[in-house]
């Protein structure tokens, strides 16, 4: 499970659609099998930077 959420996250599908085809009652249990890198979240971190600064 954690190869998939993880892998189908990473590469656009939503977190709340990954929720359903796991059948898990909460997003907090399906973000707890998304395993989180570094880089991901600097990257992450950058782009929310760059959004705010947008605005």
């Amino acid at each position: 499970m954690l190869i998939f959420v993880t892998d189908a996250i990473m590469n656009g599908l939503p977190s709340h659609i990954a929720q359903v085809i796991c059948g898990h009652k909460s997003l907090d249990t399906t973000m707890g099998y998304k395993a989180i890198y570094s880089a991901e979240t600097i990257e992450a971190h950058r782009a929310f930077i760059a959004r705010r600064r947008a605005t």
